[in-house]
Formats: C-alpha cells, structure tokens, sequence
C-alpha cells in the first residue's frame, strides 16, 4: 500500500515497557522503568519487557504500528530500531519516497544515527537531550 503523501512517508520510532509483575513464567523477564507516583519511596522499576515501535503517521498525532519488535535482556532497543527502520526504508514501499522519521532524546546519539546516515532517502528528526551546563550556559 501506499503510505505516502506527496512522495513523503511520516514514522516515528519509540521503545516502551510492557509491565508483566505477575508473569513469573515469562521467558526473558528483566527490570523495566515504569513511573511510579502510587507509593512514595518505591523505585521506578516493574518487571517486564521492552517493545520497539516503528509507527508510519497518516494526520498529526495519528498513527499506526507496522513494526513491533520485543527487545531482549541482552539487546539493545537502540540496535532493534535501527533494524527496524532500515528494513522499511529499504522495502518496495519507500523506493522513491522520502521517509521523514521522528524519535526521541533516547535516539539522539551516534548509535542510532551513524547508521542511518547511508540511507539517502531518509531524514531523522530526533530531540536532543541538553545538560544542565549548556542550558545554564544560555
């Protein structure tokens, strides 16, 4: 199918925890953050897995999943994503189309976009995490 509009395709990239507290069976368990404003004092970590989203946008804040990957204890959710985006850049669907992708301040690092730098049909708008020099620097 065609995603496009006017020869650009809109995906957005994220990793999110899925709580599973209650899985004791679940292969591949490990430690996820999860906010927690509940009980004062808890740490902000639950039991549970990490999702890797790769989402093509239709109208603003509308989207749909075309890539859910379950990232692994051992793997890294940066390393998944860029999988993930190369494979749909370079699928029949994208050939001659720009993709414009947006992620996160977790993207924003020379893990996920030295890679990304070989496709020339593909633009990353990632935000930039600023410290807390730079920002008092200003």
């Amino acid at each position: 199918p065609d995603f496009s509009r006017h020869g650009v395709i809109r995906t957005a990239l994220d990793c999110t925890p899925v709580k599973k507290p209650h899985s004791a069976c679940l292969e591949d368990r490990q430690f996820v953050y999860t906010v927690n404003e509940t009980i004062a004092g808890n740490k902000p970590v639950e039991i549970g897995y990490l999702l890797s989203s790769l989402n093509i946008g239709f109208e603003p804040k509308w989207s749909i999943p075309v890539s859910l990957v379950r990232v692994k204890s051992f793997e890294r959710a940066i390393a998944k994503g860029c999988g993930q985006l190369e494979a749909l850049v370079q699928s029949a669907a994208c050939a001659g189309k720009l993709v414009v992708n947006s992620a996160d301040s977790g993207y924003g690092h020379a893990a996920f976009m030295a890679p990304m730098q070989a496709h020339k049909n593909l633009v990353n708008v990632v935000r930039l995490r600023m410290c807390n020099r730079l920002v008092t620097a200003l």
